[in-house]
């Protein structure tokens, strides 16, 4: 067996990735994950005739099995969330969660299987729905588990690439900013195809306000706004992580996901 090369650290990991670190046998204990907010679910992109029914994109939105499809992957760090803003936010407004999400899983899978059928019967058969996804054999293990969930509401989809027409895209972003206000901003409608306006004018009068209570409230009635149109679909927080030598200094995981390359190999002390 010819020797394997030595490496330090390897940064940059994303969900995709992810199985490679299984390949390569790297060990549990060098692998290193940060706990970084974000948005990581699917974005309408063509409302055509099925997704631009509502009720249809919250179908696909209660079939999804996100424990199920997560645990796939076997990654305790990666938790699945409902909600545009994660619930952990300290400066975000207490609203509910979608009514979607409040039934068990078994009562969603019914509710959406029954609100599909009842579509094809009025407007006929449903071609297969594209979804953009990256490259990667993590990608292949998220379709796979997406197109099971799907199929069992009466709903097939297909993979692409981003650069081929798509229905829905995977968005994969970490947060940039500690705010509700940069959630909402990533799914405005200057990016999103199913949003609202009304949502974009209070962010725009929240952001006015001098008084933080008040802007508080004002996010928060965005979001749930912004939330009533499903026009992203959540699955979870982003996944991010890195390949760290055991003894490396200066390398520590961080609710960002940045890692300052020049303080490796210094003692912080």
């Amino acid at each position: 067996m010819a020797p394997q090369p030595l490496r330090d650290l390897i940064e940059g990991g994303r969900f995709e990735t992810f199985p490679l670190l299984e390949a390569a046998r790297i060990n549990a204990n060098e692998i290193q994950f940060d706990a970084v907010p974000g948005l990581f679910g699917l974005m309408v992109v063509q409302a055509g005739p099925f997704l631009a029914d509502k009720d249809n994109r919250t179908a696909i939105a209660m079939a999804i099995d996100r424990p199920k499809l997560l645990t796939a992957f076997d990654i305790f760090a990666w938790r699945e969330t409902v909600t545009l803003v994660p619930e952990s936010l300290p400066n975000r407004a207490d609203i509910a969660r979608p009514d979607w999400a409040v039934p068990s899983m078994d009562q969603r899978r019914s509710m959406a299987a029954a609100s599909i059928a009842n579509w094809k019967r009025a407007n006929g058969a449903i071609r297969p729905l594209r979804v953009a996804l990256p490259r990667g054999y993590g990608s292949r293990i998220f379709f796979a588990r997406l197109r099971a969930d799907l199929a069992a509401v009466g709903v097939d989809i297909e993979r692409v690439t981003a650069d081929r027409p798509h229905d829905l895209r995977l968005i994969d972003l970490t947060a940039q900013q500690s705010s509700p206000a940069w959630y909402l901003d990533q799914l405005s409608c200057k990016f999103a195809a199913i949003c609202s306006a009304r949502a974009d004018a209070i962010v725009a009068e929240a952001r006015m306000t001098k008084d933080m209570t008040v802007r508080v409230q004002l996010l928060g009635q965005a979001e749930a706004e912004m939330q009533s149109t499903v026009g992203f679909i959540p699955i979870a927080n982003p996944l991010r992580w890195s390949v760290v030598r055991p003894g490396l200094l200066g390398h520590f995981a961080n609710g960002r996901g940045w890692h300052l390359l020049q303080y490796l190999g210094r003692d912080p002390t």
